[in-house]
């Protein structure tokens, strides 16, 4: 199953769109908020509604109201600011690559778990365990350890 990809029919010259659907489907925002501006400045009250997920905001946005916004150099300028803190993020090497990628070449961590709180607009966790497990994973993320959380998803909860 792949991603829902927010594609309205609107004038993008800029390429803001592209740029607006990678920060969306990468968990990266949900604990950088500079990836969460952009979202948040295209309509605040549906940022708060759709509990500050981006894929809700792009998939329900007025397409008016986007182009609009894309048309603004203010609000590219926050889009770019939020994608090169993402480039940055991903290309500075991290800890584990600076101390034991030598050693541990192709490595994969599984981290097995219930329940994972990534972020309030990914509601799949009831609570200190998913909590728990969600802040592991961005840690091991910012750490560059090579963790993949596994977990269950229950489409009727």
């Amino acid at each position: 199953m792949s991603p829902r990809r927010a594609t309205p029919r609107i004038s993008d010259p800029f390429g803001t769109l592209d740029s607006l659907n990678v920060l969306a489907h990468d968990c990266w925002f949900s604990w950088n908020e500079i990836g969460q501006r952009p979202f948040a400045a295209l309509d605040p009250v549906m940022w708060d509604s759709c509990k500050h997920s981006p894929s809700g905001v792009l998939t329900g946005i007025d397409p008016a109201i986007l182009e609009a916004k894309i048309a603004d150099e203010r609000f590219r300028a926050l889009v770019s600011d939020a994608v090169d803190a993402r480039r940055s993020y991903y290309e500075t090497a991290s800890w584990y690559e600076q101390t034991y990628a030598a050693e541990t070449p192709g490595m994969r961590i599984a981290y097995f778990s219930s329940e994972f709180a990534i972020h309030e607009s990914m509601q799949q966790y009831a609570g200190g365990l998913g909590v728990l497990a969600g802040d592991h994973l961005k840690s091991a993320s910012d750490l560059g350890i090579p963790l993949v959380g596994v977990g269950l998803l229950y489409r009727q909860g």
